[in-house]
């Protein structure tokens, strides 16, 4: 019951000031679907946000929707107090004052309590207020300490005031009234009296009685100390602990904190491994990792973490690594069994594994872990450690696709497209397409735009293709400036012509090389269609695009070399032209190909030959006025041939493929 009425109190706590993105995870919260909070907090907590980091410790904590985690509720909890969220350094220094779901320990739960008092908790004010009153966790400072109980019954903190009045009821029993009592504690200690160094280092320390001075306090709790007295040990173990930079002596605090630590205390041997790990002594850090791992195996959260740095970044043992990695990763800590799975796909100081590898990225993809998703999916795909099933990796392109992974949607885009491990559907594919392209990615915003006009569309529809060939033309992509440079130029409903717009973009594909535009650019120019008549132009763009092996570029490019216009008249370069249009079966560059036979154009006359490609212009022309002209032409030349001409060119033009010459 406890641990429910914990919850309810943070999550009241957050309601007001949740960042519009966590609204739906405290909507699902709130009806009680703690699954699909959990899920809706996935992308908010992988951003750092630290409300959904302490929403997220309160579900491992209390199991709602997930299996109860107490480690991973203790890691959240940290993460959002390190973030700086005060309602999260209270619930920690409350785990640490009463050693809930954590070690017992009076030094973290003051560090957290001071944290949230600095932020006006009340609360937070009360419990740092009696440490600092008593020296729980911290020197004892009783006026600071008192302050701080004063301000949170200013605060209405009810209990803060029945504590000072207790307070005020009780005389101090450490107080010293006069000098001749310090100078008898100072004579007592000198002498070698343990009770009264120990006494005289609490009254150093303290100021009750004689000024503070730690270092001097320092002196005879060591003195007492070395003399086996316990609680100058575990004074001293504690200044060493805080860290106090007036006591400040490495070799002294690593010595009491390994005497103290031998003793089995997690937390303090946590903290000798961490002040050993912040040499660059070889040998410190080889004694860090075993202290770490005494208290890592203990249970210690921070020590197993830390263990883990150290031998991923210092000691570079990955065996060791990946030991103490699978442990954490057993709590289900996502982001290391992302990383454990790396170690045995990689096969760094571990036999490569790739069944265990994908094992790991399952329990971190389901997570919700991004990049285990995406490894996942890849491991299904090509059978990587598991069976190959398309299926299994489409559902987690899509489980990747849907946290905004650009290359995810793009993949499951296609798998839809094409029917891949998810029935065919073109619907999604576009859907997929589109959050591909708001994203900004060039070839979905032409695929979109092309998928759009590719069918019957809507006006609503044509102004979002228009508007996402717009998008990847400006972005420079070739193909969606031809194909929008062409809507404009001839205009479609909803469309309207403007020439000026399309000659530019067809001159940016154009010069880009689309041969299409460059054959486009040159029909405007050569019948001033949208732009000025210049027949130099025209001539230029089909000589590109006629280069490029464009049939229709090549049979206009021929009939300006026969016109002779915008170059100089050359029937040679017309009949080449016309004869590479008629050889890729271009219907104008067989018709062109005919006359010239019939006439002699660069050529020796030959009816024949004529005939053939006359006959086979007529079959292929789909447009009335070219077909018409060549069946006037084809019956002319007819006419003039014995039955065998006829029959030969017949042959000719049955057995003639693409490509081939006569």
């Amino acid at each position: 019951m406890k641990r429910v009425l914990v919850a309810v109190t943070l999550w009241s706590c957050l309601g007001g000031s949740a960042a519009a993105e966590l609204e739906r995870a405290q909507d699902a919260y709130a009806r009680g679907d703690f699954a699909t909070a959990f899920f809706e907090l996935l992308e908010p907590v992988r951003r750092g946000d630290a409300e959904a980091q302490l929403m997220l410790a309160s579900l491992y904590e209390n199991g709602e929707g997930i299996p109860a985690d107490i480690a991973e509720s203790v890691k959240w909890y940290r993460a959002a107090a390190t973030g700086g969220l005060r309602q999260a350094r209270l619930a920690l220094g409350e785990m640490y004052r009463t050693g809930r779901n954590v070690t017992q320990d009076d030094f973290e739960a003051a560090r957290w309590y001071g944290l949230a008092a600095e932020q006006g908790d009340p609360t937070a004010r009360f419990h740092y207020g009696l440490m600092t009153f008593y020296g729980q966790g911290v020197p004892p400072r009783p006026e600071a300490g008192l302050r701080l109980l004063e301000q949170a019954a200013a605060l209405g903190y009810e209990q803060a005031q029945r504590e000072i009045e207790r307070i005020a009821s009780v005389a101090a029993t450490t107080v010293l009234d006069d000098e001749a009592e310090a100078k008898r504690l100072l004579i007592e200690a000198r002498q070698g009296d343990v009770e009264a160094q120990y006494a005289l280092a609490r009254v150093l320390e303290t100021g009750r009685g004689l000024a503070v001075d730690l270092p001097a306090a320092v002196v005879w709790y060591r003195k007492a100390a070395e003399a086996e007295h316990a609680d100058a040990q575990n004074a001293l173990v504690r200044l060493y602990r805080q860290d106090e930079g007036a006591v400040a002596n490495r070799g002294e605090a690593v010595r009491w904190l390994r005497h103290a630590a031998a003793k089995g205390d997690p937390a303090v041997q946590y903290d000798l491994g961490r002040l050993l790990a912040s040499g660059e002594d070889a040998r410190d850090l080889a004694e860090a990792a075993q202290w770490l791992g005494k208290a890592a195996a203990q249970g210690h959260v921070e020590a197993q973490l830390a263990v883990v740095g150290l031998y991923r970044d210092s000691l570079r043992n990955g065996a060791e690594l990946a030991r103490w990695l699978a442990v954490i990763a057993e709590r289900g800590d996502p982001a290391v069994q992302y990383e454990l799975a790396r170690i045995y796909a990689a096969g760094r100081d571990v036999a490569r594994d790739s069944a265990t590898a994908a094992k790991w990225l399952r329990q971190a993809a389901v997570q919700g872990h991004l990049a285990a998703q995406i490894e996942l999916a890849e491991c299904y795909r090509v059978g990587r450690g598991v069976a190959e099933d398309q299926a299994e990796a489409a559902l987690w392109t899509r489980r990747a696709a849907e946290q905004g992974h650009l290359p995810s949607q793009i993949e499951l885009a296609e798998a839809y497209r094409v029917g891949r491990g998810v029935p065919e559907d073109q619907t999604a594919a576009v859907v997929w397409t589109r959050h591909a392209a708001e994203q900004g990615h060039l070839a979905s915003q032409f695929r979109l735009a092309a998928a759009i006009d590719g069918a019957e569309a809507s006006p609503q529809e044509t102004a979002e293709m228009v508007k996402w060939y717009r998008r990847a033309a400006e972005q420079g992509h070739v193909e969606a400036q031809f194909r929008l440079g062409g809507l404009l130029r001839f205009g479609r409903a909803g469309i309207k012509r403007n020439d000026g717009e399309a000659v530019r973009l067809l001159r940016a594909a154009a010069e880009q090389g689309h041969r299409d535009a460059q054959y486009m650019l040159g029909m405007m120019y050569d019948s001033g269609d949208g732009v000025p008549r210049r027949h130099g132009e025209a001539a230029k763009w089909y000589q590109f695009a006629a280069v490029q092996g464009h049939p229709a570029a090549q049979a206009a490019l021929g009939n300006m070399y026969d016109a002779g216009d915008g170059v100089s008249r050359n029937s040679a370069e017309a009949l080449k032209w016309w004869r590479r249009a008629a050889e890729q079966d271009d219907p104008d560059g067989q018709y062109s190909l005919g006359v010239a036979y019939k006439l002699g154009i660069g050529t020796d006359p030959d009816p024949v030959v004529s005939l053939m490609w006359f006959n086979l212009a007529a079959t292929r022309a789909t447009a009335a006025q070219l077909r018409d002209k060549t069946i006037r032409n084809r019956d002319l030349v007819a006419k003039h041939m014995s039955p065998d001409q006829v029959g030969e060119a017949q042959r000719l033009a049955e057995e003639w493929k693409p490509g081939v010459a006569p």
